[in-house]
């Protein structure tokens, strides 16, 4: 993700990043960025996806890319997980939809769920507003851990993104017995669509079998219109991309325009 604002220097030694994860994370100091999500149909925003943003010494932000491979090092992920589950509750419980990214690493952690809903609990957020989303590695990877999680956050009546999919090695029969209710095809598969003829093959072989799961499909990484008409024309339900606005840092962890679900609460309540 690359949210506007300033950068630090991406060569920021591995000890100077270390002690601003651990600051930040016993401060909960972190900023969050949002990236749209839209529905290809009408080209609206149906939630965002979040993530966490590390404050530097200079005032820059440093996006996840750049903190990601230091935490999983030094075994910080699932402190950051729980950051921002914490954080992704408290928006849905204004009545933001949001998606939120669970790492590889997290999922494999057995109290992984307990703490999730415990957070769920601790905000009074509607369930139905979050959508955590699981690379497809780690659903095959950790697949008992990752299938549990899955399966008690669905309950809950969260939503389950199947994410980075094309990359793993997940097969058809592992799919259906997973509760998922959407996959998203990676970014990879997207970029080159509008002069790469076999990765739009692909895409409609990935909306055919999605289809017959009876789920949901989204694309990242849309940058252009000329890929935003593929992946319409594939039949694909949801996109995310520089296209539609990218990701961005929020101010004060607010969405600058709320999402659907909150505008229409918001509504109701000036109606009142």
């Amino acid at each position: 993700m690359n949210p506007s604002g300033p950068r630090p220097d991406p060569e920021l030694p591995q000890h100077e990043l270390l002690g601003l994860l651990r600051e930040a994370i016993d401060g909960d100091h972190f900023a969050l960025s949002a990236e749209p999500i839209v529905a290809l149909a009408t080209g609206d925003p149906i939630k965002h996806e979040l993530a966490l943003l590390l404050p530097a010494q200079d005032g820059g932000l440093i996006p996840s890319g750049g903190f990601q491979p230091v935490a999983e090092r030094f075994g910080l992920t699932a402190e950051l997980d729980d950051l921002l589950v914490r954080r992704a509750a408290q928006m849905a419980r204004e009545g933001d939809a949001v998606a939120v990214d669970i790492q590889s690493g997290s999922v494999s952690d057995p109290d992984l769920a307990r703490r999730t809903e415990q957070a769920l609990a601790d905000a009074g957020a509607a369930p139905g507003l979050i959508t955590f989303e699981l690379t497809e590695e780690s659903l095959t990877t950790n697949a008992p851990a990752a299938t549990a999680f899955a399966q008690r956050m669905h309950d809950l009546g969260c939503s389950i993104t199947g994410d980075e999919f094309g990359t793993g090695s997940a097969g058809f029969g592992y799919l259906k017995r997973l509760p998922l209710d959407c996959l998203k095809l990676d970014a990879c598969f997207i970029e080159r669509l509008s002069s790469t003829p076999s990765d739009a093959q692909f895409v409609r072989a990935f909306v055919g079998l999605a289809e017959g799961l009876g789920l949901a499909t989204a694309a990242d990484g849309v940058q252009d219109d000329a890929t935003r008409a593929v992946v319409e024309d594939a039949g694909v339900d949801q996109a995310q991309g520089v296209l539609f606005g990218g990701p961005v840092a929020l101010t004060d962890g607010r969405l600058t325009s709320p999402s659907p679900a909150r505008a229409a609460r918001e509504g109701r309540g000036q109606r009142a």
